[in-house]
């Protein structure tokens, strides 16, 4: 059994733009899509439970596992150090070692950690330990802890996506359970029916439109969870969900432009990350001070930081528009 530990730090300079990584056994980097660091102030972080109770900083994973949730398959090799490769450098959809993770379209680096953070859980994906940086409380509310098929329809999109990892993670569990555990070149096209079945959901969820009402049970259990069971939310719950509509609905036509070409990454995440702006000043005007900061563990007042960095996207979205048939 290994040890799996994570990390965070500021990202490129920018104030509370924080990255989040993973390190098994001291010297196995999972850098999603960025950097790793071992500076004191930056790792190891607590990790914690998605019900945010403290497991501790340093767990047992099943580094197989993680090797194959960092690629999205099969391992392709048993003795990599550094899964580093960004975009544009091959793997699962020509987007590098991106833990299944569509960068922007269904999460950032904190999604990635957390996929990878599965191989210290048991198989339940959805409470498996999870990484938990400040600015997750703004990816989270977006992406979930460990991204979604369908941001603009959380509750539909997390299960989505939470199914197929628990899938793969299932098979993952098994092949580590060999005598002589496979890499890919042993086993071509093993997720292939997986891989069908999620690009099919995906296209699908491009050409649905936002429905406010389908984002609502995810965020009555995100604000009951962080505000307490016994807060009454429903006197200003209409107004959350309409400022939390306006986003996803902007949000929605971005990512069919990004994922057909038809957007430049830059300008797709300026777009995405204003409306995000509006949507937490909409928030600051609904919540009080404290409710607020109990939902983001900032006060509204304090400077906010971009949800997409531009910088980790990948240049070009082809290898995802071609997979999918876009």
């Amino acid at each position: 059994m290994s040890t799996i530990q994570a990390g965070v730090l500021d990202i490129l300079g920018v104030p509370g733009m924080e990255h989040t990584y993973a390190i098994i056994d001291d010297n196995i980097n999972f850098h999603d899509y960025w950097t790793v660091s071992t500076k004191a102030k930056d790792f190891p972080k607590p990790l914690y439970t998605p019900e945010q109770v403290e497991l501790g900083a340093s767990l047992p994973c099943n580094l197989y596992i993680a090797r194959g949730l960092a690629e999205f398959g099969v391992p392709s090799r048993l003795d990599r150090t550094d899964y580093n490769h960004g975009p544009l450098s091959g793997g699962y959809m020509d987007l590098g070692d991106c833990a299944g993770i569509i960068y922007a379209y269904m999460g950032v680096c904190h999604q990635m950690c957390n996929v990878i953070l599965c191989s210290a859980g048991d198989g339940d994906i959805a409470h498996s330990p999870v990484n938990w940086p400040n600015k997750l409380n703004d990816s989270r509310w977006v992406f979930g802890f460990r991204g979604t098929v369908h941001p603009y329809d959380y509750q539909s999109g997390a299960q989505t996506f939470e199914r197929y990892l628990s899938s793969m993670y299932q098979d993952l569990l098994a092949f580590s359970q060999m005598d002589n555990p496979p890499t890919s070149d042993q086993m071509p096209g093993h997720f292939d029916e997986l891989y069908a079945a999620l690009h099919k959901d995906i296209r699908s969820h491009l050409g649905e439109q936002p429905v406010a009402q389908n984002r609502a049970s995810h965020l009555r259990q995100l604000l009951s969870a962080c505000m307490g069971l016994e807060k009454d939310i429903e006197s200003f719950f209409q107004h959350i969900l309409e400022g939390d509509h306006a986003f996803t609905t902007t949000k929605h036509e971005l990512d069919n432009l990004l994922l057909r070409g038809q957007v430049a990454p830059q300008e797709y995440a300026e777009k995405v990350n204003m409306a995000h702006t509006g949507l937490l000043a909409h928030l600051a005007d609904v919540f009080s001070e404290e409710e607020f900061q109990q939902v983001f563990d900032r006060a509204p007042s304090d400077p906010t930081s971009p949800l997409i960095m531009a910088e980790l996207m990948p240049e070009s979205y082809e290898g995802v528009k071609k997979t999918l048939g876009l």
